[in-house]
């Protein structure tokens, strides 16, 4: 019933590209952060990533655009909404390879007769291969926040279900200081959590775990000071809650997180 709800608003519901207000159409926007932080892997055997430069790279032209890893098509927009169809990396693969996009751009009951090991690592799995999803994006913008929603689903034969989300992301002023927090909830279905996180049996005496849907809720923030035209000093953080999926062996914490700060220089 909730992936069906989450269907139907990601089609219907009202939204638009806030960077429609930054970026020029037919124009490539690039830019570099230069800093230090770091983005932390919840899994077992899975090392936390330095974050030295993260790249910004967009492009929107008349319809289509790229954006981060992302790309779209706009179906209908004006200056307060836009429906596309876009295509983009399943960002669970981002746990099990050090290079991913997500990584550099800017429960189902367990029976209790059933023996599950306190943790297993991501090279005691087999390898995750990765996905590619496509759906559709729908957002709606004013001059104070993003309200954004999507649908998207296994194009790849991967793991054969869908995702969705909804996010909400305001901005204000405070001084010469711009605040952009977010917060959202993402809805995994079970065959995308199975792919991912899920446990094969791998002897008599380790009957393997199953995964179920989830929600998952995140949020992130960005503080930024602009210095010049070309240049500003930036913090982002951002926190990942997966403690729906605390009972797969595969997770040593409940949450992903990460921070940044440093020197973003537009070219």
């Amino acid at each position: 019933m909730l992936k069906r709800l989450l269907m139907i608003l990601a089609l219907f519901a009202v939204a638009a590209h806030a960077k429609d207000n930054q970026i020029d159409v037919n124009t490539w926007h690039l830019a570099v952060g230069v800093g230090l932080g770091k983005a932390s892997n919840p899994l077992h055997g899975g090392d936390d990533i330095p974050l030295v430069v993260l790249p910004d790279i967009a492009y929107y032209g008349e319809r289509f655009y790229f954006d981060n890893g992302q790309v779209g098509y706009s179906l209908s927009q004006d200056s307060h909404y836009s429906l596309s169809m876009i295509s983009e990396l399943n960002p669970e693969k981002r746990f099990f390879v050090f290079w991913h996009p997500s990584n550099f751009f800017l429960p189902m009951a367990l029976n209790s007769e059933t023996k599950i090991a306190e943790s297993v690592t991501v090279n005691q799995v087999k390898k995750r291969r990765w996905a590619l999803d496509a759906g559709l994006e729908y957002q709606y913008f004013s001059d104070n926040f993003t309200l954004k929603l999507n649908w998207l689903f296994d194009i790849s034969g991967v793991y054969n279900d869908d995702r969705a989300a909804i996010e909400f992301e305001g901005q204000s002023q405070f001084g010469s200081i711009i605040i952009s927090p977010a917060i959202g909830l993402h809805y995994q279905s079970q065959g995308l959590n199975q792919y991912y996180y899920g446990v094969e049996q791998q002897s008599l005496f380790y009957d393997g775990y199953r995964s179920g849907s989830s929600l998952s809720p995140y949020f992130k923030l960005q503080l930024t000071w602009p210095l010049t035209q070309s240049s500003a000093l930036f913090i982002k953080t951002s926190y990942d809650d997966y403690s729906s999926l605390r009972r797969s062996p595969l997770f040593k914490e409940n949450a992903a997180m990460s921070f940044f700060v440093g020197m973003k220089y537009i070219f």
